[in-house]
């Protein structure tokens, strides 16, 4: 059993065919091996039966990895011996429920920390469009709304992915922002000329694309906002996509019943594990 490095088109194909037959959920990993953008980086673990294993960085601190259900421990500890010799700075790791699991329960991962999320789908035919907010217009967002979405965006990943508001750099997210606002990819709701709610796409392969960056402003949580961007941006990417999925936290109870009124259907697990430092 080795690790490769992806580098050739028919290695993309062979990963993306695997995880295909393995079922995995993962979006972020299938857009990644797919993808040729500058400062990723794929690897596949091979043996003499083919492919069992694959993972996708950018940053080298942080990996998207599957592997088959069926590889031995040994084989498990090869790919954690890999992830901390070649990456110093790795430090957590997301995918399907299982492999993540299985990973972490290594013993040379030292301290881990693993928060799980359901995976969610919901095909054109389910959706039950709903939640307008009367008094509020959904809008497409576009360029010219970065500045204003990027408060909600920085309190969306301090509340939702857990990240410290001094890590954050401001200019690389309003980059980020600004990519996908002009993209399409951003729906918001206004009353009057502030923004209250917004829902974006955090991966997007073939026919799938992946909801992300859901957000309503703390003090009107509860009022239909939510239910009402969601519904509103669900609705413009099925004129692009056949099938819209998301993972939620498993215990986001008030956010699942939003989506399972829409139409949405829990049909897996996901997990993000992060090495903690004692």
């Amino acid at each position: 059993m080795k690790i490769i490095e992806v580098t050739r088109d028919d290695q993309r194909f062979q990963a993306i065919d695997f995880l295909r037959r393995e079922r995995a959920l993962n979006l972020y990993l299938y857009e990644g091996l797919a993808s040729k953008r500058p400062g990723s980086v794929n690897y596949l673990l091979q043996s003499f039966r083919g492919i069992s294993g694959a993972a996708h960085t950018r940053s080298g601190t942080h990996f998207h990895v599957f592997l088959s259900e069926r590889i031995p421990e040994r084989t498990e500890e090869l790919v954690g011996d890999f992830l901390l010799k070649s990456f110093p700075r790795f430090s957590s790791f997301f995918g399907d429920s299982l492999c993540v699991e299985r990973l972490a329960a290594l013993d040379r991962m030292g301290n881990v920390k693993i928060s799980p999320f359901l995976f969610m789908e919901l095909a054109r035919e389910d959706f039950k469009p709903g939640g307008a907010v009367t008094d509020c217009l959904p809008v497409r967002g576009g360029p010219e709304h970065a500045e204003q979405l990027l408060p909600l965006q920085i309190q969306y990943e301090v509340e939702e992915i857990g990240v410290s508001r001094s890590s954050i750099d401001r200019e690389k997210t309003l980059m980020s922002l600004k990519r996908r606002l002009s993209r399409g990819e951003v729906t918001v709701l206004f009353r009057g000329s502030r923004p209250l709610a917004c829902a974006g796409l955090n991966a997007r392969f073939e026919g799938t694309c992946q909801l992300g960056s859901i957000y309503v402003v703390p003090e009107l949580r509860g009022k239909g906002l939510g239910s009402g961007v969601v519904s509103a941006h669900v609705e413009r990417m099925f004129e692009r996509y056949g099938r819209v999925v998301l993972f939620v936290g498993e215990k986001n109870s008030a956010a699942r019943r939003v989506y399972e009124k829409l139409g949405f259907r829990t049909t897996g697990g996901l997990a993000h594990a992060k090495r903690v430092t004692l």
